[in-house]
């Protein structure tokens, strides 16, 4: 039986609480979750860039058809991000993120069944697994900051980015196990369906439950995150109360968490009369969605959308053509650009990890800059030496370990430039409007490296100025970054 003692509320508020207890189990399952969960759905997004070097030759796809099915899982995955990121403002981290699950697995169980040769269905089905896929990394990041605390956020919620990679090396493992047989490739991918049990075991952000007036459901949620009686969790908000006070003390938290006030100003809220918290919850409506996202946080959006778009056109290339490149242009065997890409995911995914966590040590901005530009370095490489396969490899390499790494705490970075009552929804948005990089990339790879059937007509000259390009876009990612608010070390609720 807990003692009196125990059961009296803390006299530090709850998100003061959550910075100041050590990482508990429940916590780190949460971080677990949307591990897991984007290296599942990237499991099978990365899939369909073996798949698809499996179905060059026996469906005689040419370059520009190849390039439509992997410009269609980009095409998915701006939808999906603009989409889930508003969803997830409106329905919840939770929900969304469930609803994401349904929807990758689903539609890559669909294309496993598709008839021989159907290419064009099988394009259609990809834009509707991307759909799924670009919501769980926004929704997952902002689920992840709002349970974690402030001195780790960008390393803890990076993680949910990092492990990314791992799902490109179980593509690896999988392909080199399965061989040839692309329809039970596809039939892996939607395995992750079983996580939506995980999913009902953790609750909503405390933090959205907040904005929402659902005081007990937040004291409840930050008492699962800390694993402490619901009784010892601190008020919702400095100078918080209880009893008829409870709602305003709520909006009051949500709005400094919204950015839409100071600090101070946010804490003598908190006594204010009872009018006022109506009216700033009806000026807080008003800058939610889509339109309050563009009127009252244009610039932060612009920075992010450029920025994302600039670091995604050499990654995702990469990933959707790289492996085709190494077999049908160089001549590799289905096991040898397994294990390469195998080497290229555990690479990426230690530059993820390092991103995350020197994010945290040296700040968000100048971690990107240095990331950006030796992606680019890695790009130069290509274009100038991609005469053998060893030296292309090379050359992906780096850009995949610091180009593609960067996102270890680029959609972080992003997540934090915004407030709590818009985080997902601008988050999709700047996403979104960046991920048109990964409908442009494939389609531009599959222009350049010829019309004619892929394992007939590559043209290497093609892949020398694509990857020049692709340079010179992660060269202005990194400045494009520098343009953001530093956010190292700073608390949701001064954001």
């Amino acid at each position: 039986m807990t003692s009196p003692s125990a059961s009296a509320p803390s006299t530090l508020t709850a998100f003061r609480q959550i910075d100041e207890h050590p990482l508990t189990r429940n916590q780190k399952s949460l971080i677990g979750l949307a591990i897991v969960g984007n290296v599942a759905e990237f499991f099978d997004m990365f899939l369909v860039g073996f798949v698809v070097a499996l179905l060059a030759g026996a469906w005689s796809l040419t370059g520009p058809e190849m390039g439509a099915i992997l410009a269609c899982s980009g095409l998915g995955t701006v939808l999906g991000s603009v989409t889930w990121g508003r969803l997830s403002d409106s329905l919840g981290r939770r929900e969304s993120l469930a609803c994401c699950i349904v929807m990758f697995t689903g539609f890559t169980a669909a294309s496993a069944l598709l008839p021989d040769g159907a290419w064009l269905l099988f394009a259609l089905m990809r834009v509707g697994v991307g759909f799924g896929v670009g919501g769980l990394n926004i929704v997952s990041i902002p689920y992840v900051q709002e349970f974690v605390p402030s001195r780790q956020r960008g390393f803890l919620s990076g993680l949910a980015s990092s492990f990314i990679p791992a799902g490109l090396m179980l593509g690896s493992i999988s392909q080199g196990i399965v061989g040839d047989d692309w329809r039970l490739l596809l039939g892996l991918g939607a395995a992750p369906i079983a996580l939506l049990a995980w999913v009902a075991r953790v609750p909503q952000s405390p933090v959205t439950l907040m904005a929402r007036g659902r005081e007990d459901e937040a004291r409840a949620s930050v008492a699962w995150a800390l694993q402490i009686p619901v009784e010892q969790v601190g008020p919702l908000s400095a100078g918080a109360g209880s009893g008829s006070n409870a709602g305003s003390d709520a909006s009051t938290h949500a709005d400094a968490c919204a950015g839409t006030t100071a600090n101070a100003g946010a804490e003598s809220d908190a006594t204010s009369p009872p009018s006022r918290p109506s009216a700033e919850r009806g000026e807080r409506a008003q800058r939610r969605g889509i339109g309050g996202v563009l009127r009252h946080h244009l610039r932060p959006l612009v920075v992010i959308a450029a920025g994302s778009f600039c670091f995604m056109m050499g990654s995702f290339a990469i990933q959707s053509w790289g492996q085709t490149l190494l077999r049908e242009a160089y001549g590799l065997s289905v096991r040898d650009v397994a294990l390469a890409f195998g080497c290229v995911a555990i690479c990426d995914m230690l530059g993820r990890l390092g991103c995350a966590r020197l994010a945290d040590a040296i700040g968000r901005k100048l971690t990107l800059l240095i990331f950006g530009l030796l992606g680019a370095a890695g790009c130069a490489w290509v274009a100038l030496f991609h005469d053998t396969a060893w030296s292309f490899f090379a050359g992906i390499l780096v850009v995949m370990t610091f180009g593609d790494g960067a996102f270890g705490i680029l959609n972080a970075f992003g997540a934090e430039q915004f407030p709590t009552s818009v985080r997902s929804t601008a988050l999709g948005l700047g996403y979104g409007l960046g991920a048109t990089a990964k409908i442009v990339g494939p389609a531009l790879v599959g222009a350049l490296v010829g019309g004619s059937a892929i394992s007939q007509g590559v043209s290497m000259e093609g892949v020398g100025i694509a990857f020049t390009l692709f340079g010179a876009f992660l060269a202005a990612g990194a400045l494009m970054y520098q343009l953001a608010r530093e956010t190292r070390g700073k608390s949701l609720e001064s954001l």
